[in-house]
């Protein structure tokens, strides 16, 4: 996007790869891995999942699709990402991963290496997983 380019006029998605900052624990990456890419809609909460890999140090490049400014509905594009045509997603090696409560566990159990989540089966754990999930149901606006 050029200096002083309205994001909403863009009609078709823009591709940015962003190389998160260096820390001190990495895990080793998955041997045939590809680069995480995040559909991202704008007025989605795809910001969590931009989080989540800048907390993990992982590497991902960005696709934006701006919602119709009459509708406020996604553009028929991100349907091709996955059917449910919502933002975020996330592809992966492969895999398409919607919903960002199922992208967030994903990316934890796949490159975590036990960082950001407390031990299985443990009063901590249940709690994570609580406001976790409080955050996509009870949380957010109907």
């Amino acid at each position: 996007m050029g200096k002083g380019e309205n994001p909403s006029t863009l009609q078709t998605p823009l591709t940015i790869t962003h190389h998160a900052s260096p820390i001190t624990h990495r895990p080793l990456p998955i041997t045939d891995h590809r680069m995480i890419t995040v559909h991202h809609l704008n007025n989605s909460r795809s910001q969590r999942i931009l989080w989540l890999l800048e907390e993990l140090g992982l590497e991902y490049e960005i696709k934006r699709y701006q919602r119709d400014p009459a509708t406020m509905l996604a553009p028929p594009s991100l349907r091709e990402v996955h059917p449910l045509g919502k933002s975020p997603v996330i592809t992966d090696d492969g895999q398409t991963i919607a919903e960002s409560g199922a992208i967030v566990e994903y990316l934890i159990g796949r490159y975590g290496d036990g960082r950001l989540i407390p031990a299985a089966n443990t009063p901590e754990r249940l709690r994570y997983t609580y406001w976790l999930h409080f955050a996509e149901g009870t949380m957010q606006p109907q």
